[in-house]
């Protein structure tokens, strides 16, 4: 029982203490400021929440998402490995010899499979580096329903750039940070599979700037300063080494699989790569039903000529 009143009695005299002592005020803790020149600036730092170890990791986050969000637009929709450019020497140094003397703005067109898009990024990989090795690529994807927007566009190239911009809603003002982003830098631009002049227009850097600019499309577009070069299939015999280079037992068929595929590098390529890939797939079986089902294939809606 004695015991027990000591108990209560201690209990009784530390909350009187609790209450008697008197304490700093909460508010004073809060609008305490930190004296500049004080030795422990560390601790100081702290107590605003501002340490060197958090700055460090925002600027690491910062890097992350510029370098994720880079790759993403320059990510080449073609394999480095492609055979793709098979046979396109002669378009090759013609578009070249036009970057050699000043030609900054380059427009590719021609039908679907021709290789437009296999040309641009092979330009882009021979002239990277003379543009501080800077590269995008936006892929409009023509006239589908899922088509990126000039709007998508311009916000997508700012970003690469500046993660952490804020894109303005007013599209006035948006244009007037694209042309300020674009002036500060110099590199490589793909717009491919653009649909029409206009989207090209508003995203063309101006003629002072650094820039090279290639642009892909089905049709011939009405671009002014354009060095446009239409892109054709290949010649028979072109396509058909192109298909003995992927395999040599494809050589017997080869000129009736290529005239099949109307020359097409894209279409060839896939036909090469399944042929050299699926050996039980005989080349002769492989015509017979190319034949049989090429009427419902894309190939007889982008030509009207049929084969004699």
């Amino acid at each position: 029982m004695t015991y027990g009143v000591l108990t209560i009695v201690l209990g009784v005299v530390i909350f009187l203490a609790t209450k008697l002592i008197p304490t700093k005020p909460e508010e004073s803790a809060q609008t305490e400021k930190i004296d500049p020149n004080s030795a422990d600036k560390h601790e100081q730092i702290q107590k605003k929440g501002e340490t060197p170890e958090k700055l460090a990791q925002w600027v690491l986050k910062t890097e992350k998402a510029k370098t994720e969000l880079k790759e993403k637009l320059c990510q080449a929709p073609i394999p480095n490995d492609s055979k793709i450019l098979f046979g396109r020497d002669k378009v090759l140094i013609e578009l070249f010899n036009a970057i050699h003397k000043g030609s900054t703005f380059i427009a590719l067109y021609g039908r679907s499979g021709v290789g437009k898009t296999a040309l641009a990024l092979e330009v882009v990989r021979k002239y990277k580096y003379n543009f501080q090795n800077i590269k995008l690529y936006l892929d409009f994807s023509g006239e589908k329903e899922n088509a990126l927007s000039t709007r998508d566009a311009m916000v997508q190239i700012i970003l690469s750039f500046r993660p952490t911009m804020r894109i303005p809603e007013n599209i006035t003002q948006l244009k007037k940070l694209y042309r300020l982003v674009m002036t500060r830098h110099q590199g490589v631009l793909v717009l491919d599979n653009v649909a029409s002049a206009n989207q090209v227009k508003e995203l063309k850097p101006a003629a002072s700037s650094s820039w090279l600019l290639i642009v892909t499309a089905r049709k011939k577009l009405d671009l002014n300063a354009a060095y446009c070069v239409e892109v054709e299939p290949l010649d028979v015999e072109s396509a058909q080494e192109f298909l003995i280079h992927c395999s040599l037992r494809l050589k017997p068929r080869a000129r009736e699989i290529a005239k099949l595929c109307r020359c097409l590098p894209l279409v060839l390529e896939m036909c090469g790569q399944f042929l050299s890939s699926k050996m039980k797939v005989h080349p002769e079986d492989f015509v017979d039903l190319f034949r049989k089902y090429r009427s419902n294939s894309f190939l007889e809606k982008v030509d009207d000529d049929e084969e004699s």
